[in-house]
């Protein structure tokens, strides 16, 4: 993973993330739907008995 151009202890400061997990398909579309309404991306997938995204969204200002 590239390093990025400023401290790692200041990344709370830009960032806030968040994680979903459900067994259900269609509940993971309907929450990442509504994730990506509130300005959310995916930055990360895994799926062994429940589906899992990891998101992160822009810190307010």
């Amino acid at each position: 993973m590239k390093e990025p151009p400023w401290p790692a202890e200041t990344l709370g400061h830009f960032y806030s993330d968040g994680l979903l997990a459900t067994t259900h398909t269609s509940t993971l579309q309907k929450e990442l739907s509504q994730a990506a309404r509130e300005g959310c991306s995916v930055v990360g997938m895994a799926s062994r008995r429940e589906k899992i995204a990891i998101l992160e969204k822009p810190a307010a200002e």
